[in-house]
């Protein structure tokens, strides 16, 4: 049901059940703007209050639902921020998922895994958490992670992610569409993240920047690219260089919101691709999503599985009953900022200062 649903909301079905279950979708999605509106207005006017740290706070946020590289960009904030010499905490929600009980962010895994030694605090009191650590931990700055719309921690800088591959999805709210907010709620952004610039077509880009530019002419617009960096493999914990599935048959799959920047990555790689599986963002993988995939691989005689880092850390777990000539691999992307970053670091640097 929550798979036929998200693709009615993007529209990828049509027909007469489909046309009555988009107008459902519009109508909830009408309520849902009057409630997010009416809490943004309700921090406006200070009813709701803020909580501020004694320390900045960089929020990392978009306007859809997932999708927009927000994990990237964090890691790579973390990574910069700490080769400048300063000490970054990352804040988190965490995920709920599964059957009545609390899975933990796969983001958050994933930030745990790739900085080593940057604190990745998880829960919903962000605000909470970070008071906490300021009991007994140093730290000069906290990166809120998918920030924008968690109002009751107050920003110092408002970074908000923009996909350029998909901007807005089709343009409608939640849960017509994929957009969390209006696009007038990008006036609370400080600066714009347009990211997979590499991805996107030339057109759809200048669209894009044209837009932000008409809308909030005096916000700047920083660009980044995602870039393939190697393969992992989760077996041996090795990595292999990309050109390892370059012309062979793979079969991927990935619960990510934005699949088809994935499977267009591996096609840059002239790997050739036999099957892809797409789950849901946030799928909470069971023993049988892994033997189905198996199997497929088995009946067609696919030895190479590739996923996301993202997925790769929730099935881990699963290993065992992955057949041990199948070779399991995991794509590692990483972001980075192309035209901008003086802008943005030198922001970031007077903030941590001041």
């Amino acid at each position: 049901m929550r798979q036929y649903l998200y693709l009615v909301m993007t529209d990828q079905i049509d027909g007469a059940l489909a046309c009555v279950v988009k107008i459902a979708l519009w109508i909830l999605s009408v309520f849902y703007g009057m409630l997010v509106r009416g809490n943004v207005w309700l921090y406006k006017i200070k009813i709701k209050k803020q909580t501020r740290l004694p320390k900045p706070v960089i929020s990392v946020g978009n306007m859809t639902w997932g999708g927009a590289g927000k994990t990237p960009l964090v890691e790579y904030l973390a990574k910069v921020i700490k080769q400048m010499g300063y000490k970054p905490v990352i804040l988190t929600r965490g995920y709920m998922g599964g059957k009545n009980r609390q899975i933990e962010s796969d983001e958050a895994k994933m930030l745990e895994g790739s900085l080593g030694d940057v604190p990745v605090l998880v829960g919903p009191n962000r605000a909470k958490n970070a008071l906490e650590f300021l009991k007994t931990h140093p730290a000069d700055v906290f990166i809120l992670d998918d920030g924008f719309q968690h109002l009751c921690l107050y920003r110092d800088l408002n970074l908000v992610a923009i996909d350029a591959m998909n901007p807005w999805g089709n343009t409608f709210l939640l849960p017509r569409g994929i957009l969390r907010e209006s696009l007038d709620a990008l006036q609370r952004a400080d600066m714009f993240i347009v990211t997979k610039k590499d991805l996107a077509d030339k057109n759809t880009l200048k669209e894009l920047k044209g837009q932000l530019a008409s809308i909030l002419p005096q916000k700047p617009v920083i660009e980044a690219n995602h870039h393939s960096v190697d393969l992992w493999d989760l077996r041996t914990q090795e990595t292999k260089e990309l050109s390892f599935i370059a012309g062979k048959n793979v079969c991927c799959f990935c619960s990510i919101a934005s699949p088809q920047s994935f499977e267009q990555v591996l096609i840059d790689l002239k790997a050739h691709i036999q099957k892809k599986i797409v789950f849901l963002d946030h799928h909470v993988y069971e023993k049988n999503d892994v033997e189905e995939i198996v199997q497929y691989c088995r009946r067609y005689r696919i030895a190479i599985l590739v996923t996301t880092m993202k997925d790769a850390v929730k099935i881990k777990k699963f290993l065992d009953h992955i057949d041990e000539n199948i070779l399991i691999l995991a794509l590692r992307i990483e972001i980075s900022v192309q035209d901008g970053k003086d802008v943005l670091f030198g922001r970031i640097s007077s903030l941590i200062q001041h």
